[in-house]
């Protein structure tokens, strides 16, 4: 009898210990699919050719795709509105260099998604102004 409840007894303890000290594999996965931060830089070269620097780091598992939009922030403003797609990262960071349209100016809106191939996805946005030159 003793043997039995004592079964019984660890038993219990190994289920209650597995639902709920191990964290789920889906929830795990989910955390590490990150990103941290989010630099901008307002490059002017020659008072003619104007960039936007990007520089971001993440952390993923398996990498599906690295979405990157730029919006105005003031829906009235539709100079630049842009949208790039990057599929093929190998590092745990990003720089990118964007062309800045002529007539842009404002307040403006980056927004960067990362998702990995198991469909978890998260987003970090920043919001940068562009005086008129």
């Amino acid at each position: 009898m003793k043997k039995h409840l004592l079964k019984n007894y660890l038993f219990l303890i190994i289920v209650l210990f597995g639902s709920v000290g191990c964290q789920d594999n889906d929830e795990f996965q989910k955390e590490l699919v990150q990103i941290y931060e989010i630099e901008t830089d307002h490059i002017i070269e020659e008072d003619t050719t104007e960039y936007l620097g990007l520089n971001a780091s993440f952390s993923y598992i398996d990498f599906a795709y690295l979405r990157v939009d730029i919006k105005p922030t003031d829906e009235a403003t539709q100079h630049w509105n842009s949208t790039f797609i990057y599929d093929d990262l190998t590092e745990y960071e990003f720089h990118g260099q964007y062309s800045i349209p002529k007539d842009a100016s404002g307040e403006y809106e980056i927004i960067l998604y990362l998702s990995d191939k198991n469909g978890y996805q998260t987003q970090l946005s920043q919001t940068f102004r562009l005086e008129e030159h």
